[in-house]
């Protein structure tokens, strides 16, 4: 929706393209338009998701300790540091797929 007047929009899984499976209920965007058409947009730097599958915790991991793979709430599976654990919140950069850190929310 355009916050400015309200009018609905709707973009085509083409013109989302990689950021179709980041998209959450109400969040904010910056989309391009060609000819008066939505053609791509601008996912904000930061998001956060849940954890909901991943290798249990090591007792000796560490910040600097190697990467696992964990799925998101979303469905994109990214690599986290050994220490997270499934049911966390992390913040995710969206444009490139990759852990930043803990979530503060």
């Amino acid at each position: 929706m355009n916050t400015e007047n309200y009018e609905q929009l709707e973009m085509d899984e083409e013109a989302l393209g990689d950021n179709a499976p980041w998209m959450q209920d109400n969040m904010n965007v910056i989309v391009e338009f060609y000819n008066g058409k939505p053609m791509s947009l601008q996912l904000p730097q930061f998001m956060n998701y849940t954890i909901t599958d991943t290798a249990p915790v090591m007792k000796t991991a560490t910040k600097t300790a190697s990467s696992k793979p964990a799925l998101l709430e979303n469905g994109v599976s990214i690599n986290v540091p050994e220490f997270i654990a499934s049911g966390e919140r992390v913040r995710v950069n969206p444009n490139t797929g990759e852990y930043m850190d803990r979530a503060k929310d």
